[in-house]
């Protein structure tokens, strides 16, 4: 079996102070910016239900049998299926001859579009604009026109709209990994990882759609084919079938990784509870349940002068408390990654014997919760 090469994804770009962080949307109360603190807790949170944002998700195209036409929703929120179905059904209703109804089923949850007209199709896909077509939001699929009919019930149930965070990092940027921290985000959801030289995304230069849910149910960690050299980096997240009604991540993780060789692994998985114990005089106990977590050990038995160079810096640009993400076997299994902190990072010790150029360096990391 091959020995494994663990990561560290220690430089996070989205922490940095000039980074300029924004949302689709946010809920009354949440920042965009949480996704930079490293509590987990603290979660970014979209608003509930269809956020329209022009130039994104604002365009329906259709055609009454004479030629293409466009209707345009406002931006803003729709909190519930009934206001969306409402303003939509506005806004077609004023770019059409014929009088179009929409609706909301609060049973399947999905949207249908009628018009009392001879001829109506919805160019989800032949449309002029696509690219920036309400359709994914409400559950159409985008890979055909809707035709031949004049009502068309959405292909999948739809709870919300999609949802984006970007992060402008002012300059370009080397960036080859990505991690998501306590994020509600389902496992047949499409997330789109984008990086463009400019803040324009309806073609970005790079545009991974992989997102595998076995990376992880709360933690999922994603090291790029490639390597990023963009100002602005965008996470598109699809998941409109999630009941959950929004989108919620607690720690957008964006950087470069160093790969440590010498690292041992299989060493001692220690528990982390924090839930305390009290005893009362009369002997019975009650328990205060915390959280769970792990402790592991992180070790080179055998650093070369180059590792030891490495994990000095490693070292020294993170804090003491400051979290950052460890994959044990990044390749072989990426759930065993962690979101952890040291207390006190240990100083290498040289091997006296070695000429010099050999060192050990072992320290207890702990899994960041909270």
């Amino acid at each position: 079996m091959a020995v494994a090469t663990p990561r560290i994804i220690w430089n996070n770009l989205t922490k940095a102070a000039d980074v300029v962080l924004s949302a689709s949307s946010s809920a009354s109360g949440v920042s965009v910016n949480w996704v930079a603190d490293q509590l987990p807790s603290k979660r970014w949170r979209s608003q509930s239900g269809w956020t329209i944002v022009a130039g994104f998700n604002d365009k329906i195209d259709f055609n009454e049998g004479a030629g293409s036409l466009v209707a345009t929703l406002t931006a803003g929120n729709y909190a519930t299926g009934a206001l969306m179905a409402s303003h939509i059904q506005t806004q077609l209703d004023a770019a059409a001859a014929a009088t179009i109804t929409v609706s909301y089923s609060s049973s399947t949850f999905k949207f249908t579009i009628t018009s009392d007209g001879g001829t109506f199709e919805l160019e989800w896909d032949t449309g002029t604009n696509a690219l920036t077509s309400t359709a994914p939001c409400l559950g159409y699929s985008v890979a055909a026109d809707d035709t031949g009919g004049v009502s068309y019930v959405s292909d999948t149930a739809s709870y919300q709209s999609r949802h984006w965070i970007q992060a402008d990092l002012v300059t370009a940027t080397v960036a080859k990994s990505w991690a998501l921290v306590d994020h509600n985000i389902s496992a047949s959801a499409t997330v789109s990882k984008q990086s463009n030289a400019t803040d324009a995304w309806t073609a970005p230069t790079v545009d991974d759609t992989t997102w595998d849910s076995a990376a992880g149910a709360t933690l999922y960690v994603d090291y790029l084919g490639s390597t990023s050299t963009y100002r602005y980096h965008r996470i598109l997240i699809n998941d409109v079938t999630n009941d959950d009604g929004f989108a919620e991540v607690g720690v957008w993780v964006y950087g470069e990784f160093d790969e440590y060789a010498g690292i041992a692994t299989g060493l001692p998985r220690g528990a982390l509870d924090l839930s305390r114990k009290t005893v009362a005089d009369n002997g019975a106990h009650y328990v205060d349940s915390k959280q769970h977590g792990q402790s592991r050990v992180f070790a080179t038995p055998i650093a070369t002068d180059a590792e030891r160079t490495q994990l000095e810096t490693m070292r020294t640009s993170i804090d003491i408390g400051e979290s950052f993400i460890l994959s044990f076997d990044p390749v072989g299994d990426i759930t065993d990654s962690y979101f952890m902190h040291w207390d006190d990072p240990a100083e290498p010790t040289h091997i006296p014997a070695s000429g010099g150029d050999l060192w050990t360096w072992q320290v207890v990391v702990i899994e960041s919760l909270g």
